[in-house]
């Protein structure tokens, strides 16, 4: 929850700036919540948004549902 700010304001401001390609690299993340996944989906819904985001890197635990 601390980081989504960030990265929402971050990914907003270079779609704002022109970019038109979202690639982001899941490597390093061991997990995403569903605010996570909030971010990456809502970028389609950005006015300057032209592109659905790519995602590459992500880990097998990124990958696999974990029912509780």
């Amino acid at each position: 929850m601390y980081t989504v700010p960030r990265i929402r304001d971050y990914v907003v401001h270079r779609l704002e700036a022109g970019r038109r390609r979202l690639l982001v690299d899941l490597a390093g993340a061991a997990f995403m919540d569903s605010m996570g996944l909030g971010v990456l989906v809502g970028t389609r819904k950005c006015p300057a948004s032209s592109t659905s985001p790519a995602c590459t890197g992500s880990s097998r635990s990124m990958t696999q549902w974990k029912p509780r």
